[in-house]
């Protein structure tokens, strides 16, 4: 996928029509694209490195860079240097990344502190490129994994209410909203072509399915089998292990 992302136009026929599963069409859609990470692995390809190691590099850069992100966060929001690092390293190293460590889309959810670093320094400074990073970070965690960008959409939505609609900031708000509206564009093309393509291939999730592969509350006491010190059995698939350490 990285390489793919590195040699094809993105969302052109060519892109979607990716050379697996041959003759099938439209197999680019059989899976998260991982084209927000392509900043990052196509200069690397482009300069001789495999495949393996571009990945190999995200997904070694993907906890440093978590936890440096996290840490701008929160040194943002008045903590101190040491505080920021320590909420950097629980971020970098939570115990749910350890259910998905195969998945380099989920581990590489950087762009969602960077999102709030935006939002908050937007609101304190009213500085325009605070609101383009914000908008830049929320699209680009967009193109990387679709769930997170769901999820991350719910949470922006949150922090609106919490943090804007209180103080009646609404040209504020305004901005915000023009902003994710902006940064929505792009992953919504992406979104709609999933959409066609699935359509054309028959796919479509029953509502069984989407309750089998849902967290419940036990998730949150089961950590993930990977864990060297937390772990223990509760029979529980991955999708569900959202334990959040203590």
């Amino acid at each position: 996928l990285l390489w793919w992302n590195a040699h094809r136009v993105p969302f052109t026929s060519g892109w979607w029509n990716a050379p697996f599963f041959f003759p099938l069409g439209g197999t680019l859609a059989l899976s998260e694209t991982l084209l927000g990470l392509s900043i990052l692995t196509t200069p690397l390809l482009h300069l001789g490195a495999s495949p393996l190691v571009a990945h190999n590099v995200v997904y070694l850069l993907s906890f440093p860079l978590s936890g440096l992100a996290m840490h701008l966060l929160v040194f943002e929001l008045g903590a101190r240097r040491d505080v920021a690092l320590v909420a950097g390293l629980a971020f970098a190293f939570a115990p749910y990344w350890a259910a998905h460590l195969a998945h380099l889309q989920v581990l590489c959810a950087f762009w969602i502190p960077l999102v709030f670093l935006g939002l908050h320094r937007f609101l304190r400074t009213g500085r325009l490129r605070c609101l383009v990073l914000a908008a830049a970070a929320w699209m680009l965690q967009g193109l990387t994994s679709g769930y997170l960008f769901l999820f991350l959409t719910v949470l922006v939505a949150a922090w609106a209410a919490w943090f804007v609609v209180p103080g009646r900031r609404w040209r504020a708000l305004a901005s915000i909203t023009v902003a994710w509206g902006a940064a929505t564009l792009v992953p919504l093309l992406l979104f709609v072509q999933y959409g066609r393509w699935h359509s054309e291939l028959g796919f479509e999730r029953l509502t069984r399915e989407i309750e089998s592969l849902s967290a419940d509350l036990v998730g949150f006491v089961s950590p993930p089998a990977a864990l060297a010190n937390w772990a223990f059995d509760t029979g529980l698939h991955a999708e569900s292990q959202v334990f959040p350490g203590i």
